[in-house]
C-alpha cells in the first residue's frame, strides 16, 4: 500500500464500494453517489477521503498521490468522480493493475524502438491497436479500462493522450516513458512515485521554541514598519488575543482558536492600497513591497508572505467547507502532515513557521528606504 500504512476499517469499506462498481462496470461513481452511500453508514465522506495516506503535496508545486482520487481543491462537485488509483486497486490484488504495468512497458519499448528524424521533430505514438497487439489475450473491455486508469496516475513521459468515440486511443510519448521499461511490479511503480512526489524536507525552523516568540516577532515587525513605511502596520490592542498565542493547545478546538486569534491580528494590517489591488492585506503587502525593494530583497519577502498565505488558507479551511481541502494542503505546506492527530505538535509547527516568516518579513521591511521626514 502507498506509504505502507494499513487502512482503517472505514477506509477499506469505502474503497470496496468503489472496487465493486468498477469491477462490474469499468467506470467510477460520482461523488454524489459515493457521498450518499457513506452518509447512509453514518460516515463523513470528505473526511474519510482526506484520511487516506498520501505522498506528494503542494510544496514545490508537487501533486498529491493516494489510493483514492477525487477533487481536492474544493468540496467535490456532485458530478465529479471518486476513483481508486493503481495504488488503491493493488491493495486488493495486483491482478487488477498488471495490465496497466504491461501498457507502460509496451509504451516504453515503442519509444525506445522509434526512429527519430535528425532534422525535425518526430512524434512517437502508442495506440490502442499497439496495446492490443502486445496483449492479444486481454479482453477489449479490460484494455479500455486499463487505458482509463492513466487519468489518475502521475505517469511521466506522456506528452499527450486522446481517445475517439469508437473506443480507440492514442498516447504521444516523450523520452521519460522509458522510466517504466523495467517496471514489472506495483512496488516498483509506487517506489518511483514516492521518490518523485515526496516533497523536500521543510526548511529548518530557525526560531527557538519560545512561547513568546510570535508576539515578539509581530512587535518587531510593527516597529520596523513604522520606521520604514511611516505608519503603524498592526493594531495590537487585544491583550487576550496576543496572550493566547503563547500557549499550547489541547485539541483541535483550541488549535482553531489560536489560528483565529492570529488571523484576526493579520487582518488588522494597515497596508496602503494600490490601483486594482484589494482583498486580504497580504495581497496588498506583496504589491507594496515589490515597488520598494530590489528584486532579491523582494524575493525574500515574497517567500515569507507565501508562508503567511498558507496559514491564511488553513484558517479559511476551518471556517468554510469549500476550503477544507485547501486548508489541509496548506497544513502540509507548513510541515504538518494531515489530517493532524497531534494538535499540540501541529500548533507548535505552525507557530514556528509563522514566527520565522514574520521575522523574515521584518528583515525585508528594514530594507525599505525610510520616508523623508524633512529633517536636516
Amino acid at each position: 500500500m502507498i506509504l505502507d500504512e494499513p487502512w482503517t476499517e472505514a477506509q477499506r469499506g469505502a474503497a470496496w464500494l468503489l472496487l465493486e462498481l468498477w469491477s462490474k462496470h469499468s467506470r467510477w461513481p460520482t461523488y454524489q453517489w459515493f457521498e450518499q452511500q457513506l452518509r447512509a453508514r453514518g460516515e463523513n465522506p470528505l473526511e474519510l477521503l482526506l484520511s487516506f495516506p498520501t505522498v506528494g503535496g503542494p510544496r514545490g508545486e508537487r501533486q498529491f498521490y493516494s489510493a483514492v482520487e477525487f477533487e481536492r481543491s474544493v468540496v467535490p462537485r456532485p458530478a465529479s468522480k471518486v476513483c481508486l488509483t493503481v495504488a488503491g486497486l493493488a491493495s486488493f490484488s495486483e491482478e487488477y493493475v498488471s495490465p496497466f504495468l504491461a501498457l507502460l512497458r509496451a509504451a516504453s519499448a515503442t519509444r525506445l524502438r522509434a526512429v527519430i528524424d535528425p532534422f525535425q521533430e518526430t512524434e512517437v505514438s502508442f495506440t490502442s491497436d499497439d496495446f492490443a497487439a502486445s496483449q492479444p489475450n486481454l479482453p477489449a473491455e479490460l484494455r479500455a479500462a486499463t487505458y482509463s486508469l492513466l487519468e489518475n496516475e502521475p505517469v511521466v513521459g506522456l506528452n499527450g493522450r486522446g481517445h475517439s468515440d469508437d473506443g480507440s486511443w492514442r498516447l504521444t510519448l516523450g523520452p521519460d516513458i522509458d522510466t517504466y521499461a523495467k517496471v514489472h511490479t506495483v512496488a516498483q511503480y509506487l517506489d518511483e512515485i514516492r521518490v518523485r512526489l515526496t516533497p523536500p524536507p521543510a526548511a529548518p525552523v530557525r526560531v527557538l521554541p519560545s512561547p513568546v516568540g510570535l508576539a515578539t516577532a509581530l512587535d518587531y515587525l510593527d516597529v520596523t514598519w513604522r520606521l520604514h513605511a511611516g505608519a503603524p502596520l498592526l493594531v495590537l490592542d487585544g491583550a487576550a488575543r496576543i496572550t493566547s498565542l503563547a500557549f499550547s493547545v489541547g485539541g483541535e478546538e483550541e488549535f482553531q482558536h489560536r489560528c483565529s486569534a492570529l488571523a484576526e491580528i493579520f487582518k488588522t494590517m494597515r497596508v496602503p492600497g494600490a490601483a486594482g489591488v484589494g482583498g486580504h492585506p497580504f495581497e496588498r503587502l506583496s504589491v507594496f513591497l515589490e515597488t520598494r525593494l530590489e528584486a532579491d530583497d523582494f524575493a525574500d519577502a515574497l517567500r515569507a508572505i507565501d508562508v503567511l498565505q498558507a496559514f491564511r488558507l488553513v484558517r479559511v479551511g476551518q471556517q468554510h467547507s469549500s476550503g477544507v481541502a485547501g486548508g489541509m494542503a496548506a497544513l502540509n505546506q507548513l510541515g504538518v502532515p494531515g489530517p493532524p492527530f497531534d494538535w499540540a505538535a501541529a500548533w507548535e509547527t505552525v507557530h514556528s513557521h509563522v514566527t520565522q516568516a514574520v521575522l523574515d518579513l521584518r528583515d525585508a521591511t528594514a530594507r525599505v528606504a525610510r520616508p523623508d521626514t524633512g529633517d536636516d
